[in-house]
């Protein structure tokens, strides 16, 4: 008997195997061939090796498998291929921390897994594993779900996972306490910063919620005193080359916020002597507030 007629025989049974069924002496075990259509279009043959002809015969009969053939694919090996896909589609802060988020959490934990194994609970033993606040770790979360929504385009997998795994939960969800400052405590944060400039800046954000990169890119023809209210209609950002550039809003919504009695004087002495496409709040040294310099001057 042929070597290959050999292989088509089932040794246990002595009976003939199923089409696209072979048993493989080298190594012991049933070995099912799935032909289908690859990444880039072309016909791609992909071997899989069983312990028992029932398990061979079901991943012949199963559809998915002969769809996604190239799910042995392994996550970093689709982010190198779909990354500039993702960073080309969002905004630059938004592309920064999605990369920190690869970098430090997503890629150590997951990146040599294969695209077709990540299931929602090895996605969610990952989260557990990764450390830093609530936010960076939903950053990780999204930059991975993108990666799988582009990974269900272009067929490797029928489904992202990572939308069936749970959040991390907020550190603030078991606390019975709301961080909001109550009224009493608005004037008392206040008064404990001493340089003005950022005294009016951080009252802004305290009594208006808008977000802190909002409030460095507020102008002078945002402002309306007389109408009590501050028309929100940018936002700054740190780009990719490190150079400060201001962008529509994160809703992509313009919106109105109402300037409330104490936040009054604070904006009238941040204006004084100022023309309309002035800045509101500066520094010291009349340059641009960021996060950073805000941080060092009240720490």
């Amino acid at each position: 008997m042929s070597a290959e007629r050999a292989e088509r025989i089932d040794p246990k049974t002595r009976r003939p195997l199923a089409e696209g069924i072979r048993f493989s002496k080298d190594r012991g075990k049933y070995q099912v061939r799935v032909w289908a259509i690859g990444l880039n279009g072309e016909q791609r043959e992909r071997s899989n090796f069983f312990e028992t002809l029932a398990e061979a015969k079901r991943l012949r009969a199963e559809t998915r498998t002969r769809r996604y053939p190239d799910g042995d694919m392994t996550l970093t090996q689709w982010h190198s291929r779909h990354w500039s896909v993702i960073e080309g589609s969002v905004r630059e802060s938004t592309a920064r921390a999605y990369e920190r988020g690869w970098r430090l959490r997503v890629k150590p934990w997951l990146g040599h897994v294969k695209l077709e194994k990540l299931t929602a609970g090895v996605i969610e033993e990952a989260i557990a594993g990764w450390e830093g606040s609530t936010s960076t770790r939903i950053d990780a979360l999204s930059v991975l779900s993108r990666l799988l929504d582009g990974a269900v385009r272009a067929h490797l997998v029928p489904l992202n996972q990572a939308r069936l795994a749970r959040r991390p939960k907020s550190e603030s969800a078991t606390s019975l306490r709301s961080p909001a400052h109550t009224a009493a405590e608005v004037p008392t944060l206040l008064a404990a910063i001493d340089d003005a400039h950022y005294r009016r800046s951080i009252a802004a954000l305290v009594y208006t919620g808008m977000r802190a990169n909002e409030a460095t890119a507020l102008r002078i023809e945002d402002v309306h005193l007389a109408q009590r209210t501050i028309h929100v209609r940018r936002a700054f950002s740190i780009g990719a080359d490190s150079r400060g550039v201001e962008l529509t809003l994160k809703s992509h919504k313009e919106r109105d916020v109402p300037i409330p009695a104490p936040l009054v004087a604070p904006l009238t002495q941040a204006m004084a002597g100022r023309h309309r496409g002035d800045l509101v709040f500066t520094g010291p040294r009349g340059g641009r507030i960021y996060a950073s310099n805000v941080r060092r001057a009240i720490d």
